[in-house]
C-alpha cells in the first residue's frame, strides 16, 4: 500500500520506543495498542493503575499513555504522582490521555506529574510525535 498514511509514520523514521497503555476501557487499550504496534513500537497494556505500576518494574516503558479515570484505587493522577517517585519512572515520557478538557483539568494533570494531555480520541500524527519527540513538562519550582 504505497502513499499509506501510516508508512510515513512508523517507527523505522525514530527509535522503537517501549511503551504503556494504562486504561480500563478494554476497546481503547486494544485500540491504541494495535496503532502502537503498527507504528513499530514494543507495547504492554494493564487495565488499572495498580497493575501499570507492576508491568512496569519489569517492562521499563520509555512512555506510557495513562487514562484519567480509571477503576481501581488509583486515578490517572495518582499513577503518575506515584510513577514520579519510583526511578523506573525517572526518564519515562507520561501522556495523559482523557475525554476532559480545559486548563484546569491539564494543570492538574502537570502537577501530577504528567508531561503531556491528549484528548480522546488520540491521533495517529499526536502519537507519532509523542514517540519521536519525548516530550517532557516543564519543571515545576518546589516552594519550601
Amino acid at each position: 500500500m504505497n502513499g499509506h498514511p501510516l508508512e510515513a509514520l512508523t517507527a523505522k523514521e525514530g527509535a522503537r520506543r517501549r511503551v504503556l497503555v494504562v486504561d480500563d476501557s478494554h476497546d481503547a487499550r486494544a485500540i491504541l495498542k494495535l496503532l502502537l504496534t503498527k507504528l513499530g513500537h514494543e507495547t504492554r497494556e494493564a487495565e488499572d493503575a495498580e497493575s501499570g505500576m507492576a508491568v512496569s518494574r519489569e517492562f521499563r516503558p520509555e512512555v506510557v499513555f495513562c487514562d484519567i479515570v480509571l477503576s481501581g484505587k488509583m486515578s490517572g493522577y495518582s499513577f503518575a504522582k506515584a510513577a514520579r517517585q519510583e526511578s523506573t519512572f525517572r526518564d519515562s515520557c507520561i501522556v495523559a490521555v482523557s475525554g476532559w478538557e480545559g486548563p484546569d483539568h491539564e494543570q492538574q494533570a502537570y502537577e501530577a506529574g504528567f508531561d503531556r494531555v491528549l484528548q480522546k480520541p488520540v491521533e495517529l500524527t499526536e502519537l507519532a510525535t509523542i514517540l519521536q519527540t519525548l516530550p517532557r513538562r516543564v519543571a515545576q519550582a518546589t516552594k519550601t
